[in-house]
């Protein structure tokens, strides 16, 4: 946000004493920061008003023409300028004029990077020059080498203009003033330096309201009455619509808004000046000269005055007549009313709007400007009819317009004072220092704040005593609500430098154990040890992805402004975000993996409901050259559990879970991870179909998706720690490689051998498959075998042992047994 200095200065009679570098600083230590204090114009010498007395050909060059110019000497100068300009440098006109000896900005540079010219008495093509005319550009207003000129007949011929073109423009930070619409403009500026400063602010000097002197029938009706808060407009006409004053477009130009002409540039002004965004209307291209503020009808459209046409919808606001959008409340006016040369009739209106209908408005049509940007923050109803009194004197004076109707001011809720109730003692309590009575009462009048009850107050504030005042809030602080808000105030006023630093002499309880954070880091940990990375995807994504991943888009919630068409949705599910980001590391390694752990957006079947998010865990292992890149993952997948102390076991995909990513698994190399019988997850390897979507059909890659919630509440009901004594106990480890025939699922196999109940085997893995040359599959299982080591088993219990499993291998499930 750009403030000029020079603007400031019409509020604050001594800001010109002041160093602007103390006055940045003080405004960054107490407001918002300053990021750049730019001078403009600061390398300007010896520019003047100069009028044109005479336009002639020059005699031998016919690209070029000579003016005589009256510069307010005693006599007259000729000026050689470039004849493309003729149809702006008439006789008459008033124009800016560098003097020999001045010195101005180099056209031929990028704007603002411009180097110093110095003009001198010159001979061009044997016409004697004696200065220069300048364009915009040349005088480091705006990027624009038109020779347009920016003097109007508010001034005379030798007048100087380096006091308006000179000054700093403060160039604040104003995210940090969301909560504050008044500092959108120079009058809340002031108000806000003059109190940090201790120096006199001088407001605008009250109007009376505007009397009627011609008449032209306009009305308007209020029909959306809970957006619109206030309405006030009046009419003019006998409007002569032209170049701005210099001073007006010259400060517009250095606050960042073009200069346009005398009617739109008086509402800019106004804004930037007081804080209130009006409109303007041609009021001859308004039906029965009628406006209505009503709801848009879906789909109905307006082209915008910046040339682009919106479609609507029905809970957006607007300003229009009986043949259509002339408005988008709050934010643009149509392109069908605008504001041209041949304009004679005006209808001015400034209104105040719910900043929540205005932000969803912008944010859904994406379109924004310095009126909505106001309106968003929640600006008061109270400066409309200042707003417009105000325009109408501006423009009274700058386009010779005539009032024609009453001022019309509708106003839909009763405009209240806001008052606050407070405690003075409250400021030593919560800043922890002690300020003196007669410093709160001044920082707080500084803040245009008023107390009621001042003269009763004790001449020094208790300790331990209530001390109420009441205080009258002024209508444009909007922000001030609480009795801790006026403390902020008091200590931002102080200044937070002041402040000393005090340690808090309460005692300091440790942090109440938080489960979820202690989970997520031993998943982290358990992953990272196991060899995968942790990533950080979007938490957007977008059709494309979702389709090769075979998900619905139609459960993903859809952004109605995406940054980009590739980020159009809210994931619900965090694998296919993973399986899109294998593409940007395949062709560095031959084998990787990386997982991550974050929330999801599920959809809800109203838009009314919140949207659930809870967490997922997923990862992605893959190799090229590695066929069982299966059992990598698994083994990352056995870490975890190991250190979570569970035990993770293992069934048949089908059936047993609901989650859409099951269909991203091969039907066949895949499984359900189940805890205590419920399935917390998935692991396997990625379908075929969903491989060759991503062209990933030369990788050999596996997948787990795990429920962070289910997963928790096992991890959560498995710490009622209790005291297990240990168990000194013999540990032996045998494998056996079974043949398996295309029906045999491997999963289902390890359940069942469980479940005979073999005295002495604690637990079976599977730990290698193997496929000969003929196509025939075998897989390696892991029996571990636990005996008492008072009593140990000897090579023939466990030879024993292993021929029962081996027999029920071949009896139950018709199986062969592979040699080694």
């Amino acid at each position: 946000m750009y403030v000029s200095y020079n603007w400031l200065k019409r509020y604050l009679p001594t800001l010109e004493e002041l160093d602007i570098k103390l006055v940045a600083s003080k405004v960054s230590g107490a407001l918002a920061e300053v990021e750049e204090v730019i001078p403009r114009g600061a390398e300007l010498k010896k520019v003047v008003v100069g009028e044109i007395q005479e336009v002639k050909k020059h005699p031998t060059n016919e690209k070029l023409a000579i003016a005589v110019v009256d510069t307010g000497h005693e006599s007259l100068r000729n000026i050689v300028f470039a004849g493309r300009n003729s149809n702006f440098v008439k006789p008459g006109t008033l124009y800016p004029v560098c003097l020999p000896g001045g010195a101005i900005y180099n056209a031929a540079d990028p704007f603002g990077k411009q180097t110093v010219v110095e003009v001198n008495i010159k001979e061009i093509d044997g016409e004697v020059s004696s200065g220069m005319l300048c364009s915009p550009k040349e005088l480091g207003i705006i990027d624009d080498s038109k020779g347009i000129s920016i003097v109007q007949n508010d001034m005379k011929a030798g007048d100087d203009l380096l006091p308006l073109l000179q000054d700093y423009i403060l160039e604040i930070e104003n995210k940090s003033l969301t909560h504050r619409p008044d500092c959108f403009s120079h009058r809340g500026i002031a108000r806000e330096v003059a109190a940090i400063l201790q120096i006199e602010f001088r407001d605008l000097e009250a109007l009376s309201t505007p009397v009627k002197t011609e008449h032209v029938e306009t009305s308007v009706t209020v029909r959306d009455k809970k957006v619109c808060r206030r309405f006030t407009g009046i009419s003019m006409t006998n409007i002569t619509v032209k170049p701005s004053p210099a001073w007006m477009q010259i400060l517009l130009a250095y606050v960042g808004t073009r200069p346009i002409n005398n009617v739109v540039d008086s509402s800019n002004f106004m804004m930037f000046d007081i804080g209130y965004p009006s409109h303007m209307y041609d009021l001859d291209k308004i039906e029965d000269n009628h406006l209505f503020v009503r709801k848009a009808e879906k789909g109905e459209k307006v082209i915008a005055l910046n040339e682009k046409k919106y479609t609507l919808e029905k809970e957006m606001t607007v300003i229009a007549d009986k043949n259509g959008v002339e408005d988008i409340a709050g934010i643009m006016g149509g392109a069908g009313s605008e504001i041209s040369e041949q304009t004679k009739t005006l209808f001015i209106e400034s209104a105040a709007w719910d900043m929540f209908s205005i932000r969803r408005t912008g944010m859904t049509l994406g379109l924004t400007s310095e009126a909505s940007t106001r309106f968003s923050k929640g600006l008061d109803a109270f400066g409309t009819e200042e707003t417009i009194i105000r325009l109408v004197s501006l423009l009274e004076d700058t386009a010779d317009g005539d009032v024609a109707s009453e001022l019309l001011d509708i106003k839909i809720e009763p405009l209240e004072k806001n008052y606050i109730d407070f405690n003075l003692t409250s400021v030593a309590r919560l800043i922890g220092i002690t300020i003196d009575k007669e410093t709160m009462i001044r920082i707080l009048e500084s803040l245009h704040i008023t107390i009621e009850n001042k003269e009763s107050l004790p001449v020094q504030i208790p300790v331990n005593q209530d001390v109420i005042v009441r205080l009258e809030i002024p209508y444009f602080r909007q922000d001030l609500s609480i009795e801790q808000d006026i403390v902020e105030e008091i200590a931002r006023i102080y200044g937070y430098e002041n402040v000393k630093p005090q340690l808090p002499t309460r005692s300091i309880n440790p942090v109440k154990h938080n489960i979820d954070s202690t989970f997520i880091r031993i998943i982290k940990k358990a992953l990272n040890q196991s060899g995968l990375d942790e990533v950080m995807t979007y938490a957007f994504t977008g059709d494309d992805v979702y389709s090769k991943a075979g998900l619905n888009t139609n459960n993903a919630i859809k952004l109605k402004n995406p940054l980009s068409p590739e980020l159009s949705l809210l994931r619900h599910e965090v694998l296919p975000s993973l399986l899109e980001k294998i593409d940007l590391n395949k062709n560095n390694f031959d084998s990787f993996g990386f997982f991550e752990i974050s929330k999801v957006i599920v959809k809800e079947k109203s838009y009314t409901e919140i949207p659930k998010q809870p967490r997922r865990i997923a990862a992605v292992s893959v190799s090229k050259k590695n066929s069982d890149i299966f059992y990598t993952l698994k083994s990352s997948s056995e870490y975890l559990s190991n250190e979570l102390g569970l035990k993770f076991e293992y069934s048949n995909l089908n059936g047993t879970t609901e989650r859409m990513t099951a269909k991203m698994f091969h039907p066949y190399k895949s499984a359900s991870i189940n805890v205590d019988g419920k399935s917390v997850g998935i692991i396997g390897e990625i379908h075929p179909q969903i491989a060759h979507a991503f062209g990933y059909e030369d990788l050999n890659i596996a997948l787990f998706d795990f429920e962070y919630d289910p997963l928790k509440e096992a991890y959560s009901s498995s710490k009622d720690f209790e005291y297990i004594p240990v168990v000194n106990s013999q540990q032996i480890e045998r494998d056996i490689n079974i043949w398996l025939s295309e029906k045999t699922e491997v999963g289902k196999l390890m359940q069942e051998l469980q479940t005979k109940g073999i005295e002495f085997v604690k637990a079976i893995n599977l730990v290698d498959t193997y496929t000969n040359d003929k196509g025939k599959t075998s897989i390696t299982l892991r029996f571990s075998i636990e005996g008492d080591s008072d009593n140990p088993l000897t090579d023939s219990d466990i030879n024993n042992i292993l021929a029962d499993l081996k027999a029920i291998i071949k009896e139950d499930f018709s199986l062969s047994i592979r040699r080694q």
